[in-house]
């Protein structure tokens, strides 16, 4: 019971051990020798089973010719080449990884969530105040009005991908540095901050107190954001289901109309596209 009681003080320094001298019970009806051993192995260790196991038969082989000469001249010589792992093995030997991306996505998304929703306070400020009927007065149309909302829009956006590219290049989190991804986290930030915008100037007209309304969406986004990655996540665990993978790819098409689950969403298949090649070149190199 040794080898199984210290596994866990030698993990990744010993795959494997021999178990010599088991007695033959009385009611066996097989045919066992009255000697037998039992091998143990970490199947974690690709080699483990075929190194154990040789190394076990050598020993009885030596054995069974001593007294005949160098026994060291006696052996069996093994070769091993695993099989290499499915795209199924792969998404379980992931999954840790996946979920430690899952903590990163929602942290991005939480942080992301306070540039649109900061603006539902100055578009309540200027219902309220009616600068919108101070403007009509001063000429200003419906197409110049929007067209400089866009422009503005746009700008604080922009200034805030700028600043973010500059933290995530700091970092340097391979999942959304590494070859397009860094591109590809930046445009679903700018998608994210312009389609929020246009949620937020629909929303603005439930509130009569900028800070309430900023509140409320801000924790709506965060939530919404939050509920739907984590059930993702839940679904994602179960990946041996084939209905409810077949349910997790339609829900996935039905909750993009949600920009936050869009956001976070895209950052985790982001993740998860660079752990699987990862793993994969890894394993077909």
């Amino acid at each position: 019971n040794w080898i199984l009681n210290t596994h866990y003080e030698f993990i990744e320094k010993r795959y494997g051990g021999w178990k010599f001298g088991l007695k033959r019970s009385e009611d066996d009806k097989i045919g066992l020798a009255v000697n037998n051993s039992v091998v143990y192995f970490n199947n974690k260790g690709f080699h483990s089973v075929t190194a154990y196991l040789n190394a076990a038969n050598n020993a009885r082989l030596r054995k069974s010719v001593e007294g005949t000469g160098d026994q060291a001249k006696y052996g069996i010589t093994t070769y091993s080449h695993p099989i290499r792992q499915s795209s199924s093995q792969v998404t379980g030997q992931s999954l840790l990884q996946h979920i430690s991306d899952y903590s990163l996505a929602l942290l991005m998304l939480t942080v992301a969530t306070f540039v649109p929703t900061s603006t539902i306070v100055y578009l309540i400020q200027e219902r309220t105040n009616e600068e919108k009927l101070v403007q009509r007065t001063f000429g200003v149309g419906p197409f110049t009005y929007w067209t400089a909302s866009l422009i503005w829009d746009s700008l604080i956006s922009l200034i805030f991908i700028a600043l973010s590219s500059v933290i995530i290049q700091l970092f340097q989190v391979r999942s959304y540095t590494e070859r397009s991804n860094f591109s590809a986290s930046l445009l679903l930030m700018f998608v994210f901050c312009m389609t929020s915008n246009a949620f937020i100037y629909l929303a603005e007209k439930g509130f009569k107190e900028p800070s309430m309304g900023q509140i409320i969406l801000l924790t709506s986004f965060i939530f919404i954001g939050l509920i739907f990655l984590v059930l993702m996540l839940l679904m994602f665990m179960f990946w041996w289901i084939k209905p409810l993978q077949d349910a997790k790819k339609i829900m996935e098409v039905i909750f993009l109309i949600f920009p936050p689950y869009a956001l976070g969403g895209g950052f985790l298949n982001l993740a998860k596209n660079q752990i699987d090649a990862d793993l994969f070149k890894e394993f077909t190199d």
